[in-house]
């Protein structure tokens, strides 16, 4: 997750600003300047293969989450903005202990054509005349605001839409539902059904390196035993359906063996390929350094060119981020061109990006 930092002898701090692992790639800028005093550093898990009921709650964390939410929301309301809560403390919720589920920075997505206003909104909570804000390649921003008091220092992903979820962002409006903060204000959050996607999406879209993800899954499937409508979950598209079908079948493997009797029979016919489940198990037992952005090419060139090979080489797409983004199916059909073909296109994105500057 990401943490804030106040360094008050520091003038001006460049710092490292990871993006997401599914944005990583061929040289993303990974320096960003965020002004006098703040920084900010990516507090990892240190192990993927800790299980969860091994995790101690941390109510005060719950706590201050909950101030942070409640804050934003209040600021958000007064202008007339109504932004939709991902995962964290949303996801949270269907956890039977909420304040068992780690949280880290906080994911909203903006209401359909107001995520400049929402952009603007966020930024006047930042305490800063030049609020700190950092693009990513799916357009998302990310804002480092202080909600109402020096140690409710968050940071927030803020979302233009949900296609990287395969969801259409005025149908997840429709669905959305109010949620309580600390009983008292609400703010909005996806349905059940969608919110199932996009914890499925989200462990695809990170190639299989989040279990936590797997966790989310299995939490809401068995929070809404009965009343889940999967065809809502999985969604028309045959392509999806199958991803989600898949990394619902593996968190029965992985996480809870008690969805065997949650999910419907009829969608128990789906076969998950061995290279999935290889894949995911492989990730998941990673350390979570191993999944963090490498520094760009032109730094190690100048830096370290010996460490060339290793940088390219670290490039290398696994089976799972390289199915999803060349948007492949999850059958049995070889990975390997699939991946090659994600690996040169990445080189020739980086190669145009390099000539046009």
């Amino acid at each position: 997750m990401w943490q804030a930092e106040a360094r008050p002898r520091a003038r001006q701090l460049r710092v490292g600003l990871p993006v997401p692992s599914n944005e990583r790639g061929w040289g993303l800028p990974g320096v960003a300047l965020l002004g006098p005093g703040i920084s900010l550093r990516w507090v990892g898990e240190q192990s993927q293969v800790e299980p969860a009921e091994n995790r101690q709650g941390d109510l005060f964390a719950l706590a201050r989450r909950e101030a942070a939410l409640s804050y934003i929301s209040e600021h958000l309301e007064a202008t007339g903005l109504r932004p939709l809560l991902l995962k964290g403390w949303a996801v949270a919720q269907y956890y039977s202990s909420p304040e068992a589920r780690g949280m880290g920075d906080i994911d909203l997505c903006a209401e359909p054509g107001l995520f400049e206003a929402t952009l603007t909104t966020l930024e006047k909570l930042s305490g800063s005349p030049s609020p700190p804000r950092w693009e990513i390649e799916d357009r998302t921003n990310i804002v480092l605001i202080s909600a109402g008091a020096r140690h409710l220092k968050v940071v927030i992903d803020l979302h233009r839409d949900l296609g990287k979820f395969r969801l259409d962002i005025d149908e997840a409006f429709s669905r959305a539902r109010p949620a309580l903060i600390d009983g008292k204000r609400a703010i909005l959050v996806p349905c059940p059904e969608h919110h199932l996607r996009i914890c499925a999406l989200h462990f695809l879209g990170d190639g299989g390196a989040r279990r936590r993800s797997l966790e989310d899954v299995a939490a809401i499937a068995k929070a809404k035993e009965g009343d889940l409508d999967w065809e809502l979950a999985l969604g028309e598209n045959p392509l999806v359906r199958g991803w989600v079908l898949c990394t619902v079948r593996l968190a029965e493997r992985m996480v809870a063996p008690e969805l065997r009797d949650i999910v419907p029979n009829a969608l128990r016919n789906i076969v998950i390929p061995d290279w999935f489940i290889d894949t995911a198990e492989t990730e998941c037992r990673k350390p979570w350094s191993a999944s963090m952005p490498r520094p760009r090419l032109s730094q190690t060139f100048r830096s370290n060119p010996l460490r060339l090979p290793d940088e390219i080489a670290a490039r290398w797409p696994n089976p799972i981020r390289a199915s999803v983004d060349l948007n492949r199916a999850f059958d049995n059909a070889p990975r390997f061109p699939i991946q090659v073909t994600h690996f040169l296109r990445g080189a020739a994105h980086y190669v145009s990006r390099r000539l046009r500057r």
